[in-house]
């Protein structure tokens, strides 16, 4: 009987599935990966509950004080403050005659873009939006706002704030602006608060009764640069690019009092000499401590938040005509730190580093690459702490793992030692 043939792999090599097997085994990623795992569920947990979306929005608070660049000057702010409230006009709602001048006040400056951040849903402004309304102000048959007929703002793009109430998760219902008689763009004045009550971030749209709607602060961005309001179908939460005041300033941009500016309108240079010649100013009030927010800066008036969106958009780090940083993910940071702690196993699994060479990679990796993730993603280097606990997990798994087999004298994972025979 003719002896059986031996069956050799093809080309003398394992079958490839088992080389597969092999080199994930040569990775040795198996011990890190349950450390891997467990920590980053609890990281994820955590931060959804709101652990540590607390200390990286501390931390986001400390890098805005430390970084925040002095306002820039596109921007200013005609503020209403107690003084013109009370004499000009003349309590709330607020005189619609004075507002209507105001505004023609400004617009005769030569600005980009007004942003009204005035409360006008009130009856009383139905005139004056029923005179807006119209195919042009000359036509008003409003007698009480003449002054349109001289001077109409139609060819200054304003934008009218809306105020809102929140009817669901970031849902929300407008009041018409201008009594509901005007056709004029809107943006609904909201703002979002977070757990402590800090304003940190902003909306460029929010879903209302109407459907999509853009927000104040950018319906002013997009007049001002775009010529035209913009939706771009992103609700998604931004964060503020703050900037702050200079020494000794009381508000964050340069700011004057309605009836500074009503008075200097009358002056025939005005047009001329204006202080608003190709800016973005903004209207609101300064009257009403309920108007004061608390931002990472400390409190700002609603109108001067409103100037850091607009500012935000117009200054992306990056270069882009229109977009702040979006905010970061639960869900973001946990796959970007997972990757971070796949990278550290790949390190401590080469086969061409030793121990000391590997523990210095990994803490390389561990210091700089979630500020630069964080940076890189988001703008500012607040986010890296939401990177570091799975890196920081596999790191400690691997040198408990090297003190274990420096204990009992050799590796866990070593095959046990042949005995002559």
């Amino acid at each position: 009987m003719p002896p059986a043939k031996r069956h050799r792999p093809r080309f003398g090599r394992k079958p490839r599935f088992d080389r597969l097997i092999d080199s994930l085994r040569s990775l040795d990623w198996y011990r890190a990966f349950f450390a891997v795992l467990s920590v980053g569920a609890l990281a994820l947990v955590v931060s959804t509950v709101g652990s540590l979306r607390g200390f990286s929005e501390f931390l986001f608070d400390r890098w805005l004080r430390f970084s925040a660049p002095v306002a820039l000057h596109d921007i200013v702010v005609v503020a209403i403050n107690s003084d013109d409230w009370t004499t000009t006009f003349k309590g709330s709602p607020l005189d619609p005659k004075a507002l209507a001048d105001l505004v023609t006040a400004i617009a005769k400056g030569g600005p980009r873009a007004i942003a009204v951040d005035i409360d006008t849903s009130d009856h009383k402004f139905e005139p004056l939006g029923k005179c807006l309304s119209s195919r042009t102000p000359r036509n008003c048959p409003d007698p009480e706002f003449q002054t349109l007929s001289k001077h109409p703002f139609d060819g200054t793009p304003v934008v009218w704030g809306a105020t809102a109430e929140e009817t669901g998760r970031d849902q929300f219902r407008f009041f018409p602006v201008l009594g509901g008689a005007s056709s004029q763009h809107l943006g609904v004045a909201v703002l979002p608060r977070d757990g402590d009550g800090v304003i940190r971030g902003y909306w460029r749209e929010v879903t209302t009764q109407i459907g999509d709607e853009p927000t104040l602060g950018f319906a002013a961005a997009c007049l001002s640069n775009l010529g035209s309001p913009c939706i771009t179908g992103d609700p998604a939460p931004r964060l503020l690019s703050f900037s702050r005041r200079l020494p000794h300033w009381q508000y964050f941009f340069d700011t004057y009092s309605a009836r500074d500016i009503l008075k200097a309108a009358k002056d025939p240079t005005w047009p001329k000499n204006s202080l608003f010649h190709d800016k973005i100013v903004l209207v609101g009030g300064v009257y009403d401590e309920h108007e004061r927010y608390w931002t990472p800066l400390g409190r700002m008036w609603g109108v001067e938040v409103i100037g850091q969106v607009i500012e935000t958009e117009l200054g992306s780090p990056l270069g882009n005509p229109l977009g702040g940083p979006r905010r970061p993910s639960e869900f973001v940071e946990f796959i970007a730190s997972t990757v971070l702690g796949a990278l550290l196993i790949v390190v401590y699994s080469s086969k061409r580093l030793t121990f000391g060479w590997a523990l210095g990679a990994s803490a390389v990796v561990i210091v700089c690459a979630p500020p630069v993730l964080s940076f890189l993603c988001w703008h500012n280097l607040a986010s890296w702490s939401s990177l570091v606990p799975i890196p920081l997990a596999v790191l400690l798994e691997e040198n408990l793992y090297e003190l274990h087999s420096k204990i009992i004298g050799e590796s866990p994972d070593a095959p046990p030692p042949t005995t002559p025979s």
